[in-house]
């Protein structure tokens, strides 16, 4: 007993080095400054899990004694912070999925339910029993409502993985779809290590399986850092330098380029969550817009966007670079208009054509940087007169 504790307290320890080595690793630009702050919270919620669990396997032992209370604490403890890390994954996943409905008052409401239901269990079971028992000198053992206690707990992972589905099959893109793909795999984990934990209590199959589920998010989170934006999802500045390289002297193509205006006052008047849903609006209707063409988009840097069309029989009847320009536009203002902003949402851009003879990728992109800060001067001057 005493040497499978100890592999139980272990087991924990190395898993917690390991989700410690992730929470200090989560930077800003792991997504928006909000997806950051839900993710960090979530491997918290799970240290707190294992520090507790780690407790508990001493106690397996039987070399560590807890009285009544100090027992109550570290069950607790450990219960509540396991839901909470469902319930954190939830509330992260949600806000990559679906941003309006995040905020939706109803949607906070309902969603708070299972979690709360679990928080009351716990509570309860410490003197009555309903989930678990206390046992004397430390540990529990399970009460009636302890597996629809987990239950309510797992409901945000069926829900997120339903969700990921309905977005994988409306996506149109492999990358996006893929994102999709490590969302819904959260579920799987923690699913087989209930099941085995039901089956054979008192392993540390829990936090394995929760680890796991984890480390596939940060992942996919580091997959998408080589060659996506974190944020938008759209290809990063190394991505569309690799392609405009790549095709550099062999083909033709277009160059644009798209700087948000006023962006800045966007955050300082309204916080750097709103600035990042701004960029994402972009975003979405450049990949929109780029879906009905050969062409990549992607966040260039900072509220600057660049997309390459390459000149070929597909694209060819598209129309000219302005109807292009003015049809991204249209689509910001769409998104402008369903969430109802309080701001206007607009983007200067600019735009050069790179013939096969082209000598200097920089130069194209200056004449395009050119192009675009000329636009921006016009929005300047409208703007003015007002």
């Amino acid at each position: 007993m005493v040497q499978y504790a100890l592999l139980y307290c272990l087991i924990d320890v190395a898993i917690l080095a390991f989700a410690l080595s992730i929470y200090f690793y989560i930077t800003q630009d792991f997504g928006s400054e909000e997806e950051t702050f839900r993710f960090k919270l979530l491997v918290g919620a799970f240290v707190v899990y294992l520090l507790s669990d780690i407790v508990l396997g001493a106690v397996y032992s039987g070399e560590v004694y807890l009285s009544f209370y100090p027992n109550m604490i570290v069950v607790y403890t450990n219960i509540v912070s396991l839901g909470l890390v469902s319930f954190l994954w939830y509330r992260y996943a949600l806000l990559r999925l679906s941003p309006a409905l995040d905020v939706n008052n109803a949607q906070v409401v309902v969603s708070s339910i299972p979690i709360i239901f679990m928080i009351i269990l716990a509570s309860g079971s410490a003197f009555n029993g309903w989930a678990f028992e206390l046992e004397d000198g430390g540990g529990f053992k399970q009460g009636d409502w302890y597996i629809p206690m987990f239950l309510a707990g797992a409901i945000y992972l069926v829900v997120v993985s339903i969700m990921s589905a309905l977005r994988y099959v409306r996506a149109k893109g492999s990358v996006e779809r893929a994102n999709y793909i490590w969302l819904s795999l959260f579920l799987v984990p923690p699913i087989i290590a209930v099941a085995i934990e039901v089956m054979v209590p008192k392993t540390p199959v829990m936090a394995i399986g929760v680890y796991m589920a984890i480390h596939l998010s940060f992942f996919s989170y580091q997959s998408r850092r080589i060659h996506n934006d974190a944020l938008t999802g759209l290809n990063n500045r190394r991505r569309i330098d690799a392609y405009i390289e790549s095709h550099f002297g062999n083909t033709e193509m277009d160059l644009f380029l798209f700087d948000i205006n006023r962006f800045k006052q966007v955050n300082d008047r309204y916080g750097h969550y709103e600035g990042d849903r701004a960029l994402c609006d972009v975003a979405e209707a450049l990949r929109i817009v780029c879906a009905n063409r050969q062409a990549i988009a992607a966040r260039y840097g900072g509220d600057e966007f660049a997309v390459v069309i390459p000149f070929n029989e597909e694209n060819e009847n598209q129309g000219s670079p302005q109807a292009f320009i003015d049809e991204v536009r249209a689509h910001i203002a769409a998104r402008a208009e369903a969430r109802n902003l309080s701001y206007p949402l607009t983007v200067s851009a600019g735009y050069t054509h790179i013939p096969k003879d082209d000598k200097s990728i920089k130069s194209a992109f200056e004449a395009a940087d050119r192009a675009l800060y000329a636009d921006k001067a016009i929005w300047h001057k409208r703007i003015q007169t007002v």
